[in-house]
């Protein structure tokens, strides 16, 4: 095979009619406009440890960070199936870029808030940038407002706050104390449904379950308080620079500090076990499916852009000693189609579990989800696999820091070590397909 007898590499082939996972043209475009500018400085990027001004509000200008952010609040309101498509354009432009945009869709947490406080946020910064913390690291005193308003004092530190250093508001998950069981729920906030537990959330999202529902207090016994989610105002929250890792360097990923800030309950929420409040299908199962759906596009948007910058530099790289190139060698060839074929199967997979999420989940909805974070979890195997095959077969040239592939394989191995993609909770997955009945209600929330 010759560079010019080659013909398209497959990840660049056009999407099927269809397609759950094809944007818009519109918004389709607007992506390219903003990958276009983040892709020419993704060493600046990767130097600065942040994305440039620049990008940061070309993502505004194109309503990026509003992707699913409910019409109702002046967002674009996408289907599951857009939001895959945008972050996977993004990502093929730059990791940085389409973590930092995945993330950004922590505006989508508005929809489990009090919706009248929920359009105060969106009234005072449209298309809002938000970040934060699954994690409840932090601790929050209920206390009355000035005027008697319920609400919370927080203080604490939290971890992995991509985007926090452009952020406007940043969502926090803390324990409610000084109160037994903690604080109750604004008035009006629902329950996920029949079944839905009473226990405390045992963690973040990802993290073990912690016991079984309905121990004293109306948690797992001897598990952990119950938590909360509340949005803070970036101008009262600390950054400390802490984002100094191998991979997706330009994501800003900084821990956060608050300090005896109080915030109005109503700017709280749990949407682990509550309900969204708004309509749209990216709503309509759990937080766990909305995170896999948001984080769905960036596996298999970085195994495309790897595939293809492979593909470009072995059909011009000779072999030592060669007068082939690269890409004539034939195990290279073999391994190639092979990760092709696997980055298709991929896609074709977290395509089918989003269509089928959109077409209803039937009477039991867990099969349905836990398929989708099957497919997300396998498209970063997938994604992981690639990238350190590329990077180990391109040779010498590969191992400076600058080289895209060298990149691309510390983001892939960095984006690994979320939570999503631990060993928990694909076995908790795993379980929730094989053997249901062995999940607790709190687990299946987290599926």
């Amino acid at each position: 095979m010759t560079p010019t007898a080659r013909t398209a590499p497959a990840s660049a082939s056009p999407a099927p009619a269809g397609d759950p996972l094809a944007p818009s043209d519109d918004l389709l475009s607007r992506c390219t406009r903003v990958g276009g500018l983040a892709r020419p400085r993704a060493e600046e990027i990767d130097r600065e440890g942040v994305l440039p001004q620049e990008v940061i509000a070309a993502l505004d200008e194109e309503r990026i960070f509003s992707l699913t952010l409910p019409r109702a609040l002046g967002g674009r309101g996408c289907t599951p199936g857009e939001v895959v498509g945008a972050v996977m354009a993004l990502t093929y432009a730059d990791a940085s870029l389409g973590w930092t945009a995945l993330i950004g869709q922590s505006s989508g947490f508005l929809s489990w808030m009090d919706p009248g406080a929920a359009a105060e946020i969106t009234g005072e910064t449209p298309h809002p940038r938000v970040a934060g913390s699954m994690a409840p690291a932090g601790r929050g005193v209920p206390e009355p407002g000035p005027d008697g308003t319920p609400g919370f004092r927080l203080s604490g530190r939290w971890p992995y706050n991509s985007g926090c250093r452009h952020a406007q508001w940043l969502v926090v998950a803390f324990i409610p104390v000084g109160a037994p069981g903690g604080a109750p729920a604004p008035a009006g906030e629902n329950a996920v449904g029949p079944g839905a537990p009473s226990g405390p959330v045992g963690g973040p999202p990802g993290a073990p379950a912690g016991g079984r529902p309905g121990g004293p207090g109306g948690g797992p016994a001897g598990g952990p308080p119950p938590s909360r989610w509340g949005l803070v105002r970036a101008e009262d929250v600390r950054t400390v620079p802490t984002w100094d890792v191998m991979g997706l360097r330009g994501t800003a990923s900084d821990d956060i500090v608050i300090e005896d800030v109080w915030i109005p309950a109503r700017r709280t929420f749990d949407p682990v076990r509550g309900q969204a409040r708004q309509d749209g299908a990216i709503f309509r199962h759990t937080l766990f499916t909305f995170l896999m759906t948001v984080m769905a596009g960036f596996p298999l948007g970085l195994t495309r852009r790897v595939l293809d910058d492979f593909t470009e530099l072995a059909a011009a790289r000779g072999r030592l000693g060669s007068r082939g190139t690269l890409l004539d060698d034939p195990l290279v060839q073999a391994r190639l189609l092979q990760a092709h074929s696997e980055a298709r199967a991929a896609r074709l997979l977290v395509a089918e579990a989003v269509a089928a999420l959109d077409a209803g989940a039937g009477e039991d909805p867990v099969p349905a989800r836990a398929a989708l974070a099957a497919a997300v979890q396998n498209a970063q195997r997938v994604c992981l696999e690639t990238a350190e095959w590329a990077f180990h077969t391109a040779g010498g040239s590969a191992v400076h820091t600058s080289h895209p592939l060298q990149r691309a394989w510390r983001d892939a191995v960095t984006a690994s070590s979320h939570i999503a993609f631990s060993t928990s909770s694909a076995g908790r997955t795993a379980r929730a397909l094989l053997r249901p009945e062995s999940l607790t209600d709190m687990e299946a929330l987290l599926v």
